[in-house]
């Protein structure tokens, strides 16, 4: 996928999915995927038959890697329209209620600049393990924090030169 100019966010579905295709004891998302120069991260989307929306990232890299996806990986996106039904403490993806997935970048997920972009993804489907529910998940929660959240105290600028946090803090990647 090239996106010549990225403004906010492009994601790109699959055709439905039949209601047999993922079978309830499929509880992995594998793919293969892929970046471009200045892409980092991947959205990857799961549209449940109700219509709750659920997200997850992923790293990309220049060369393909194996990427999979449990279910604690993906967060219930607020703006689904099954509201507050969805989304709670003990709720999840259910990947056998699966409709649609898509795939893309967006500010709010992936932290990508503006521009071009690309990726690569291929071998999308569904998996059986039965570490599944046992496996970590790279999802982190936090509560609302002044300085990330609510989202109308953030400002986009442009004249940042370098951003270095603190070699202990979890939220940011640190170079070595």
């Amino acid at each position: 996928v090239t996106i010549q100019d990225l403004t906010g966010w492009e994601t790109f579905a699959a055709p439905p999915l039949p209601e047999s295709t993922v079978a309830p004891a499929q509880n992995v998302l594998c793919f293969w995927a892929k970046s471009g120069e200045r892409t980092r991260r991947l959205a990857i989307e799961c549209i449940e038959r109700d219509g709750s929306r659920w997200i997850a990232t992923v790293p990309l890299q220049r060369e393909w890697t194996h990427q999979t996806l449990v279910a604690a990986d993906f967060a219930y996106w607020h703006d689904s329209p099954t509201g507050n039904r969805r989304g709670g403490p003990d709720d999840r993806l259910q990947f056998a209620a699966t409709a649609r997935i898509t795939v893309g970048l967006a500010f709010t997920h992936t932290g990508t600049e503006e521009g071009r972009h690309e990726f690569w993804i291929d071998q999308l489907g569904f998996a059986a393990s039965p570490l599944a529910d046992l496996i970590g998940t790279n999802r982190v929660e936090f509560p609302p924090t002044e300085l990330l959240w609510p989202s109308y105290k953030c400002y986009r600028t442009t004249d940042v030169r370098r951003v270095r946090p603190h070699g202990m803090q979890a939220l940011i990647e640190t170079p070595d």
